[in-house]
């Protein structure tokens, strides 16, 4: 349906709904590429957003299960050192021998 733009219409002619409709949902290259940039930039950001956030979670995650590593390491740590003392201190004393006490080094931690 071809419509020439430079023909006047009738004062009391009004135009069909479907050429009304056409009408409104026209539109330019300019305005569609305004639109779309309109919309393109906060939609940018929220991807943006979202990326950092998860990677930051993600970090976060590896940095509490390090630490958590870690603080295991040096409990075992911690306690191998104690064991050691221990038994370095009933040496001292001569109560690793099977004539002072049969059962100190059985009860030593």
């Amino acid at each position: 349906m071809t419509q020439s733009y430079n023909q006047a219409e009738p004062a009391g002619v009004k135009k069909s709904e479907k050429q009304q409709k056409e009408n409104y949902f026209k539109l330019t290259f300019n305005e569609l590429l305004s639109i779309l940039c309109t919309a393109t930039i906060p939609i940018a950001i929220i991807i943006y957003t979202t990326i950092t956030r998860d990677q930051q979670t993600q970090a976060a995650k590896e940095r509490s299960q390090f630490d958590l590593k870690q603080a295991a390491e040096l409990q075992q740590q911690q306690i191998y050192n104690r064991f050691i003392d221990d038994i370095y201190t009933l040496h001292r004393d001569g109560e690793l021998n099977d004539t002072a006490k049969p059962r100190a080094f059985a009860n030593a931690r």
